[in-house]
């Protein structure tokens, strides 16, 4: 029988393309030199979903590694899982990590109901400042929080969004290159004269406005008007003109 060991190189790589990272790691990590090698070559640039991570994993993927993974990863998805009670917030801990990687990181997608603050952007950015796609929970209470830096690299941004609008504007007024904007507005809406202005003022590049917005009726008016007269605000001519 052919043993595993005699397959080319070439081949292994292909195999390792359907292991997970986990268990590829477990079976092949320390092995021997050839299989480290490999595992590293393997690991150049990698597509890590962490979103069901558990804390078994974690630890070996984060902290009792050989191979090192962290500072090649090019896209990043993290996520939190009730099944890992050591680790109560998994995303904030991977988040912490986040130091360690290198400019490789170009996409980051955190996918749980913990909002982070505008400081969290900046903090990104300064660590992966080749970051392109970003996709987070985001609580901008405090319209005085200052953001220190321009970000340019971001042109894919989808957010999840509480707090004060002051602070949006804040934070689209350092996002210059944004192209796609995704946004889910949990407390407030905007009319589209604001999104123009918003668009007009700091967004010049954007392409792509998806938006989802909360609207509460106000007492003295009927919902279907109230929305008609929000529609309305879409229909001007930058907005036909324009397409966002």
């Amino acid at each position: 029988m052919l043993r595993f060991e005699s397959l080319a190189n070439e081949l292994l790589l292909e195999i390792f393309e359907y292991f997970d990272v986990f268990d590829l790691l477990r079976a092949f990590d320390g092995l021997n030199s050839r299989f480290n090698t490999l595992l590293y070559e393997h690991f150049r640039a990698y597509y890590l979903d962490l979103r069901r991570i558990s804390s078994q994993d974690f630890n070996t993927l984060f902290r009792n590694r050989r191979v090192s993974i962290v500072d090649r990863i090019v896209s990043l998805r993290l996520g939190d899982r009730s099944e890992t009670p050591e680790i109560c917030n998994v995303s904030d801990a991977i988040f912490s990590q986040l130091k360690t990687v290198s400019s490789t990181l170009e996409s980051l997608c955190i996918q749980n109901y913990i909002p982070h603050p505008l400081s969290d952007i900046a903090d990104l950015y300064q660590k992966a400042p080749n970051l392109r796609v970003l996709s987070m929970n985001i609580n901008l209470k405090n319209e005085y929080e200052k953001f220190p830096v321009v970000v340019t690299s971001i042109m894919t941004l989808k957010l999840d969004f509480c707090g004060e609008l002051r602070a949006l504007h804040k934070l689209f007024q350092n996002l210059p290159n944004l192209c796609h904007l995704t946004i889910d507005m949990q407390d407030h809406y905007l009319t589209g004269h604001e999104w123009e202005q918003i668009i007009i003022d700091h967004l010049p590049k954007l392409k792509l406005l998806r938006f989802k917005m909360f609207i509460a009726p106000r007492y003295d008016t009927i919902i279907e008007e109230e929305i008609d007269e929000l529609l309305n605000t879409f229909r001007t001519q930058f907005w036909l003109d324009e397409q966002h």
